[in-house]
């Protein structure tokens, strides 16, 4: 081989993107020590701009999937799409009691109990309106607690008034208040927000009262309550002074003994303490707690009434506090904790002061053997300053700590085991102002070579030292060439550079420390379409058939020739305008096809060279593949794992909510096949090696359906909605309670009896549109399938629309009669109708003649004798005295009868060819009456092609000049030109006192022959002085 280097297949992944940024003070060895990292983070969702909204004190998922949440500004109903607000409305006994929601619940039979600062009410879902309990909605009457029990009975708390039960087949209200000096009474009407739960048995209320914080049981057979006042066998617990925020974990009742600082597991079966844990003194500004909460691994989550959250970790014996992080979108949105509750997908939901925080299903239910794991260096290496972030992360190759270089030309050393760092500042120089920052790093021995875009350092580990590289002429800063990529073989390092007009790479030999270029050429018909453009190789690999390939960023892909020593651009087989691809990302499967980052993704042929789209989508940021041929895929914080072979994908999403893609999203692969991706703050590290993402029994649901009139919400599945026959296009929205921007489902939706097969939600909209549907009934369905191709239960929504009334049996039948009585009508119609019809046929033919009667007419009046009589007599003279003339005269003659007679059976000719054809006439009698005789034609270009009647200016004409005298002195002048949609023929008054041959017909000729061709008339003015014609153009 002639190539300068050994393959050992090294490759490391580095940033594509230049960004502007701050330069920020030196930091010099400085040690970092992380505290406890929790393993997951945090999706904040935003349900309102309005903080009131915001403040969620409530949830409750209900039995058909929605997810209810009650704020301080209403109730409402989520979806990630669409959410719904139910609020008060003032004189409106049908509405929300009281917009403060402090508490929900549903029973047995669907309803939402709703407790809120003024009173107690449930909302109806089918007759869609609340049902106030009118004697308990007052001001002041703010109710924390609400618990249906199981045999369907509503229990709720109203401050200082005690607690209440519902009777849900009598609908009674029964209470149960303090009685002062009488001890089997509940020991206080004040009951603590969170202090009412139903017994593991089923048998009874576990209270908690606001004096002393004590404990109470309600029986429910013998309706006795015990506490400390009234303890028959000793219940040591009814002696804890403290108790707050009670629940149930593992068929035990728990809570917080705040005297104490523990948390207590009570047997209610025993009747005895199963267990206790006890935090540190280091973490007693948390007690008071307000609420606590098991997740699915039975860890423990705690809020408490100083706004301070923390989480347990009971198999690490771990306690993390949970903070709010301004600017930091993987913190909680606040540190004042009001409820939480987990799907079964392990989604957990968790309501605060500002807005509700979601984290990832798999995250919550897989904390420490999950899909991923996040390092968010945040706050420890950027103090949530978001003008800087990481760059390019490598592995060390004998401790398999990370190296980690920053925007901000910092070089950590990373432990991701132990949680400990050591910084050390990377030269600057800053006369390169902002590309003065690193764009790659390589493991080199024992050294690290760290690469900016006009300069490249040896850093050594042990003596963490920089020693500079000698830099070629042609990487000059403001003058020649940059830095875009860097690819370490053996002792060699490629260099590839970006400019205008990239022709060269260079080589740079780490041992001999010299440099050498290599050249890069275009090959015919992979030439550059615009050399005005900035390209950079910033990809390289070697592959599996011994062949180096770059991918040049608006230049296609060249491959390394031995024989010309030099790069060639290659001819792909699609015709490419290469000048708008760019890449991020370049690797080889296991059969040899190469698989390119881009805006798509795309499969590459090195043998064939086809280029073709293998994945649509949006964007991506980075690439990788592992033994299996399964591609990871990023894009901004989402992960895409795609299989071309089984076609299984699915996605994972960091949950940073942070939609700007200056940063990217890089990808580097460790030694343990797990993958690093490196995203502007944070490190991830994925591990998906066979992992399989399990399936769970999500739910699909109804939001509304909405016409251009009207919005009908749907609170159940398989609900009627009924639509008149004008309504018959509406919007279908519906939905699937996961967090925002989750792909873990693929929906479709079918309308039965309109939709021949389901229709895939491609755009994810979860929403169908139907327009203009005929009258009936069908039934509209939705599913969703998992990553693992397993579909949930599908969920029906019956719609009835009203049949149009002629589209109705009795308009049919009536039809029917109206039709047997309109054929008869017809046929006597048409008994008359053919009289008439052989009446006008009569009156037909005779129009027929009249017309060539009126041809005729015309024809004879054409040839006229005198005007015949008078053109020879002028041609007998002009033969004689001037025999040239009478040569032309002649011929003018000619023309006219000829043009007289080729249009003798022609209806209409062009108003140019009349005109023409007048002119020759206007001559002859200009040769007879010589000045006496003056015609003035004055007629635009655009009127040429209009229609007229053949030979009617020379009848005008001839008509001017039969009854008019014509002298030098008194001269005939007629006027011909264009008004408006008319052709006017004008001339003056000289009458003549005998007209000879003079049979009246000529004009009335011509009317009647425009009456049948024309809707205008012909029509005729006569002054004292003028005689005006006008002619309609014909079209």
């Amino acid at each position: 081989m002639d190539m300068p280097f050994s393959m050992n297949n090294e490759k490391f992944s580095i940033n594509r993107r230049r960004i502007y940024i701050y330069i920020f003070s030196l930091f010099l060895s400085l040690q970092f020590s992380f505290a406890q990292r929790l393993p997951f983070t945090f999706n904040q969702v935003k349900i309102s701009d309005n903080s009131l909204e915001n403040r969620i004190y409530c949830m409750l998922k209900d039995r058909s999937g929605y997810l209810w949440l009650g704020t301080a500004s209403g109730l409402k109903r989520y979806d990630s799409e669409l959410t719904i607000t139910l609020k008060h409305k003032r004189n409106d006994d049908k509405s929300l009691v009281s917009n403060g929601v402090l508490a929900l619940c549903e029973d047995n039979q669907g309803r939402i109990w709703v407790g809120t600062g003024e009173g107690i009410c449930y909302f109806d879902k089918q007759k869609n309106q609340f049902i106030t309990i009118k004697e308990l909605n007052k001001p002041d009457y703010a109710c924390f607690n609400i618990v249906c029990d199981s045999r369907g009975d509503i229990w709720f708390t109203i401050r200082d008034r005690g607690l209440f039960k519902f009777d849900s087949r009598t609908s009674k209200l029964q209470n149960f208040r303090h009685i002062e000096g009488n001890n089997k009474t509940i020991s206080s009407s004040r009951i603590i927000q969170n202090g009412l739960i139903e017994a593991p048995d089923k048998k009874g209320l576990w209270i908690i009262c606001n004096n002393d914080y004590s404990l109470n049981y309600l029986d429910f057979s013998s309706q006795k309550i015990f506490n400390r006042g009234f303890n028959p066998t000793n219940i040591p617990i009814f002696e804890i002074k403290t108790p707050s925020a009670i629940t149930i974990n593992q068929n035990k009742i728990v809570f917080v003994n705040n005297d104490t600082q523990e948390i207590v597991w009570y047997d209610t079966q025993n009747k005895k303490i199963a267990k206790s844990f006890k935090l540190s003194s280091d973490w007693s500004f948390l007690f008071e707690i307000e609420n606590i909460f098991f997740d699915a691994n039975q860890n423990l989550w705690l809020g408490s009434f100083n706004n301070r959250i923390a989480y347990i970790d009971f198999g690490k014996n771990q306690t993390t506090e949970i903070k709010y992080e301004k600017g930091n979108n993987n913190s909680i949105t606040a540190n004042r904790l009001f409820d939480i509750l987990q799907e079964k997908n392990g989604t957990i939901w968790l309501a605060t002061l500002n807005g509700v925080s979601t984290i990832n299903g798999l995250s919550a239910l897989y904390p420490n053997k999950k899909a991923f794991d996040i390092f968010d260096f945040s706050n420890a290496f950027f103090k949530n300053d978001e003008k800087n972030g990481l760059m390019c992360l490598v592995e060390d190759s004998r401790d398999s700590s990370w190296w980690i270089e920053t925007s901000d030309n910092r070089l950590i050393n990373y432990e991701p085991e132990t949680n400990q760092s050591t910084t050390i500042q990377i030269p600057e120089n800053k006369k390169y102002l902002n590309y003065d920052i690193p764009i790659a790093l390589h493991d080199y021995q024992q050294k690290l070579l760290v690469v900016k875009p006009y300069e490249i350092f040896q850093f050594e580990k042990k003596t963490k030292q920089f020693e500079k590289v000698k830099m070629p002429a042609l990487i000059l800063y403001g003058v020649s060439y940059s830095i875009s990529h860097t690819n370490l073989m053996g002792d060699s390092l490629w260099v590839f550079l970006m400019g205008k007009k990239i022709y060269k790479t260079l080589n740079y030999h780490l041992k001999t420390k010299t440099w050498k270029e290599y050249p890069i050429i275009f090959s015919r018909g992979a030439e550059l379409k615009n050399t005005d453009k900035y390209v950079a190789p910033n990809f390289s690999l070697y592959s599996k058939s011994d062949e180096f390939w770059i991918a040049i960023h608006s230049g296609g892909l060249a491959k390394f020739s031995k024989e010309k020593q030099a790069f060639e651009v290659v001819k792909t087989k699609q015709d490419i305008d290469f000048t708008k691809i760019g890449y991020t990302g370049f690797v080889e499967d296991k059969n040899g096809k190469f698989w390119l980052g881009s805006y798509d993704l795309i499969k590459f042929d090195p043998k064939t060279y086809d280029f073709q789209t293998a994945l649509d989508m949006d964007l991506i940021d980075g690439v990788s593949i592992d033994d299996h041929d399964n591609l990871c895929v990023t894009s901004l914080d989402n992960i895409l794992y795609y299989n071309e072979k089984t076609g299984e994908k699915f996605t994972f999403n960091f949950q940073t909510n942070d939609l700007f893609s200056e940063w990217g999203n890089r990808l580097t692969v460790l030694k343990n096949k797990k993958i690093v991706s490196t995203y502007k703050q944070m490190a991830v590290l994925l591990n998906f090696k066979r992992f399989k993402l399990p399936s769970f029994k999500d739910q699909l649901f109804f939001n509304r359906v909405s016409t251009a009139d009207t919005s009908i919400v749907i609170y159940k599945n398989n609900s009627q909605v009924n639509f008149n026959a004008n309504q018959n296009s509406f919007y279908i929205y519906f939905g699937i309670l996961t967090p925002p921007n989750n792909g873990n489902y693929e929906m479709s939706y079918q309308l039965e009896g309109y939709d021949k097969s389901w229709v895939l939600d491609k755009e994810g909209k979860k929403m169908a549109v139907y327009g203009h549907l005929d009258g009936g009934d069908y039934l509209f369905k939705i599913r969703a399938k998992d990553i693992n191709q397993n579909y949930l239960p599908i969920q029906t929504l019956r719609i009835h629309i009203d049949t149009l009334f002629y589209r109705t049996l009795w308009f049919k039948v009536l039809c029917v009669f109206a039709g047997i009585l309109m054929i008869i009508s017809f046929f006597r119609y048409r008994t008359n109708h053919r009289k008439k019809i052989h009446h006008l046929q009569i009156q037909s033919t005779r129009l027929e003649k009249d017309k060539t009667e009126i041809q005729y007419q015309n024809l004879i009046n054409h040839l006229n004798p005198h005007f015949l009589f008078n053109s020879l007599t002028s041609l007998n003279g002009f033969i004689l005295s001037e025999p040239d003339v009478a040569s032309d005269f002649l011929q003018k003659l000619s023309s006219i009868y000829r043009y007289i007679l080729q249009n003798k059976d022609t209806e209409t000719v062009s108003l140019g060819q009349e005109l023409a054809f007048v002119k020759n006439y206007v001559n002859l009698q200009k040769s007879r009456f010589e000045e006496g005789l003056q015609v003035n034609i004055v007629i635009e270009d655009k009127y040429m092609l209009n229609g007229i009647v053949p030979v009617t200016l020379q009848n005008l004409f001839e008509n001017a000049i039969k009854h008019n005298t014509i002298e030098e002195d008194k001269p005939l002048v007629i006027d011909v030109f264009i008004q408006g949609e008319q052709l006017i023929v004008k001339n003056n008054i000289q009458k003549k006192k005998f007209v000879e041959t003079s049979n009246k017909q000529g004009l009335d000729s011509l009317k009647t022959l425009y009456k049948y061709l024309s809707t205008a008339p012909l029509e005729t003015i006569e002054t004292e002085t003028e005689f005006i014609v006008k002619v309609p153009l014909l079209s």
